[in-house]
């Protein structure tokens, strides 16, 4: 009797072992899957991130790859790849060194803290931004003590 208990329980247990790996697998974009209006893979998307960063960045180029990212977050929302590329992001923005450049890296780093909320990228992320307003606080001083100076 026991033999015939036995089987039922094992079948159950390797099915919810199957169905506990195949969850876990589809966390992760496969990657042949595309993603955004210009159809990139997470290779391309990770290829493209590494090649801005070592010769230099266009706005619009940066703007179609976080379209891409944007599109696998909605579709992969777990993938752990992920919050790296878009902390990447947020910092090739940026060094664009424009207001357009700027607003879209504070779009990234929200972004992050939205869909990524307790990583590092995510914590690297709010430290950006407190940075990013310290710098701010200080030109603005800056300025205002020039003017009363009469420099400007």
């Amino acid at each position: 009797m026991s033999g015939r208990v036995g089987l039922p329980i094992a079948l159950l247990s390797g099915l919810l072992l199957v169905a506990a790996t195949a969850e876990s697998r589809s966390r992760l974009a496969p990657a042949d899957e595309y993603f955004g209006r210009f159809r990139m893979s997470p290779l391309e998307i990770t290829n493209r991130i590494n090649d801005a960063e070592r010769r230099g960045a266009s706005y619009r180029g940066l703007v179609n790859t976080q379209d891409a990212i944007e599109d696998w977050t909605a579709k992969y929302p777990d993938d752990p790849w992920i919050a790296s590329r878009e902390y990447r992001m947020s910092r090739l923005f940026a060094h664009l060194r424009s207001a357009d450049g700027n607003a879209e890296a504070g779009h990234c780093r929200a972004f992050l803290r939205e869909h990524f909320p307790g990583t590092s990228y995510s914590v690297a992320a709010e430290r950006d931004d407190r940075a990013g307003a310290k710098h701010v606080a200080a030109k603005k001083s800056a300025k205002k003590k020039h003017r009363f100076l009469g420099i400007f």
